[in-house]
């Protein structure tokens, strides 16, 4: 009888706490698992720690107390060299404010992982980034700059820089926020087939129900105590 294949999680936490030094916030999350292409929604109100939980994971912030592994490595122990390496080789993210450079195309934003890694830019990967960009309609915007771009087209922007290097895992914070349905919808279904196309986790940061149902699993904020330290503890739970 063949031994069953056992795989570690792309995400593991466990008893993880991480507090603001003002003392206004805390986040406590008891435990939380991701598989390798596993897709997960997290939801809650404003204010409950689903970006501070994205921004743990992706090693911009240091856990308090507790474990926190992403794709093998220990981001309570890295170092700050380490948790960048990491974030910039194996992690794709969309944030909330785009985070674009005004000075580059929309192309060359899409570009920017690779140069950020230190590594090449070739006519494969400015082709790569191409695709990317027709597959959301940009293509007849791709050297535009964002001052040039709507809202929404700057997002769709933010998303193929996400997906340039097929990281494993992607993060992404409101990712159709800034969409009409038609595009979100393209959008949602560009992150999601890219994601299992390389077998890439994904966790979405959301408000839309949409999304929600697309997801493997669903898990309100709350449930992990996020919490103000002067505000009575939320009663939210895990949805799978």
């Amino acid at each position: 009888m063949p031994v069953p294949v056992v795989t570690s999680p792309v995400i593991l936490a466990k008893d993880l706490e991480f507090h603001h030094q003002d003392g206004d916030f805390k986040l406590q999350v008891p435990e939380l698992r991701l598989q390798a292409g596993e897709t997960l929604a997290l939801v809650g109100p404003s204010g409950c720690g689903k970006t501070t939980l994205l921004t743990l994971i992706a090693g911009n912030l240091q856990p308090i107390t507790g474990q926190l592994m992403v794709l093998g490595q220990d981001q309570t122990q890295a170092s700050e060299a380490q948790r960048r390496n990491l974030r910039l080789r194996q992690i794709g993210m969309v944030f909330q404010e785009f985070c674009l450079l005004d000075y580059l195309s929309a192309r060359d934003n899409v570009l920017l992982p690779l140069l950020l890694a230190n590594q090449p830019i070739d006519e494969s990967a400015k082709a790569k980034a191409m695709d990317l960009l027709c597959a959301v309609g940009m293509e007849s915007a791709a050297h535009r700059r964002p001052a040039a771009l709507s809202m929404g087209e700057r997002q769709r922007v933010a998303i193929c820089r996400a997906l340039l290097m097929d990281p494993p895992l992607v993060l992404a914070d409101e990712p159709t926020g800034s969409l009409d349905f038609e595009r979100g919808a393209e959008v949602l279904n560009l992150l999601i087939a890219a994601c299992a196309e390389c077998q890439a986790s994904l966790i979405l940061v959301t408000h839309d129900r949409t999304l929600m149902t697309r997801c493997d699993s669903v898990i309100d904020a709350q449930g992990f105590s996020a919490q103000q330290s002067n505000a009575p503890r939320g009663n939210g739970g895990a949805e799978r």
